[in-house]
């Protein structure tokens, strides 16, 4: 900067200047359950903003665009029949228990389920039978007119299977 100084002479300032510039930066971020960022866990999706000095001793803002996806909990109380198998995922059981399982859901979280499972037996039941000369005995679909033991399964609706057995004779007269 060229003046005239208060004697009327030549005056010369010379300014050495650095100019130091803020910073910002932007980060997307998709978590499961929770997200530390900056010494701060962050538990739901949200934009968050973190307010520092650079290097350079200028304003620093750093955003955060964080989506966090929450895993999750499943208790079943499930029952089947004997013989029968229940599936979670890539796992049968077929026997009564407590059983844990972890699957990854969609948005890759986990998904852990609780299955307590119980088995109903098969139902038996045994009869005698006894029939007059050409009388039949109907048990289920079939029908039976000579003296025998005959085994039948009985798939009952919104029910296990019954097994009957059946030993079918003819009274002497």
């Amino acid at each position: 900067y060229l003046t005239t100084n208060s004697n009327g002479c030549d005056s010369t300032a010379t300014l050495n200047l650095t100019i130091n510039n803020s910073t910002t930066s932007t980060t997307n971020v998709t978590d499961c359950n929770t997200y530390s960022w900056n010494g701060t866990a962050y538990s739901s999706s949200g934009v968050y903003t973190y307010l520092t000095t650079n290097s350079n001793g200028c304003d620093s803002t750093a955003t955060l665009n964080l989506t966090i996806n929450n895993s999750s909990l499943i208790n079943n109380a499930i029952t089947i029949c004997q013989g029968e198998f229940y599936q979670i995922g890539n796992s049968y059981y077929n026997l009564p228990g407590l059983y844990y399982d972890i699957l990854q859901t969609v948005n890759n979280c986990d998904s852990i389920v609780n299955t307590n499972l119980s088995v109903t037996p098969y139902n038996y039941n045994i009869q005698q039978i006894v029939l007059c000369e050409d009388e039949s005995y109907q048990i289920g679909n079939n029908i039976y007119t000579t003296a025998g033991i005959y085994n039948d399964t009985l798939q009952l609706l919104n029910s296990c299977d019954s097994i009957v057995t059946t030993d079918i004779s003819f009274s002497i007269v």
